[in-house]
């Protein structure tokens, strides 16, 4: 069980469960499927609080974060032994192997986010904007059907529109990779419509 201040957070059998003096929730209801929860085998789960974050290791091979307020979620590539919040200077501190080391303080690391499937019922889409920090050497990969239709390079650093290929389906998926902050992501049928996306 992880103190965050005002709850506690524990690792269930369904997802994770923030307790409060007045109830329990399950806050991972709409973020993480049951199957993939139980994918990340939560009885090894040991995790640690990072200011709004949940930072749990499992399995003695992987980690995610999760942010509670606005339910971001995320795997880490690394594994901790153990670990130590200090509340006062705002570190959280993990022990990696052999290793000591303050967890959010380096360079930024690789990432994959991987969308969920958006269910066309045939509408017609064909342009993207992609609005974030540093996007420039971002990949975004755009699968229809499973199929990807799209696999490129963002060059704007700040923002990138693009047109998609022409295309029907009944689903559509999008897959990035990179190190710049993405804060969102509009699709629409023309560019005119992204004007104030």
């Amino acid at each position: 069980m992880v103190d965050m201040g005002e709850y506690a957070i524990y690792a269930s059998h369904y997802g994770l469960v923030a307790v409060s003096q007045t109830q329990a929730t399950l806050i991972t209801e709409n973020v993480l499927s049951r199957e993939y929860w139980q994918s990340l085998l939560p009885t090894t789960i040991h995790a640690y609080r990072y200011h709004d974050y949940y930072v749990a290791f499992y399995n003695d091979t992987s980690g995610f974060c999760f942010n509670v307020k606005t339910g971001d979620y995320f795997e880490l590539d690394f594994y901790a032994d153990a670990g130590f919040f200090d509340t006062k200077a705002g570190n959280l501190f993990l022990l990696v192997g052999d290793n000591f080391v303050t967890f959010d303080n380096g360079g930024n690391l690789n990432y994959l986010w991987h969308s969920k499937d958006f269910e066309l019922s045939g509408a017609k889409f064909s342009a993207v904007k992609i609005r974030g920090e540093n996007l420039t050497g971002t990949r975004i990969q755009i699968f229809i059907d499973e199929v990807s239709i799209m696999d490129t390079q963002l060059l704007g650093s700040t923002l990138s529109v693009f047109r998609l290929p022409a295309f029907r389906a009944d689903k559509l998926t999008f897959e990035i990779t990179g190190t710049g902050e993405i804060k969102t992501i509009a699709i629409a049928s023309t560019m005119a419509e992204l004007a104030n996306a």
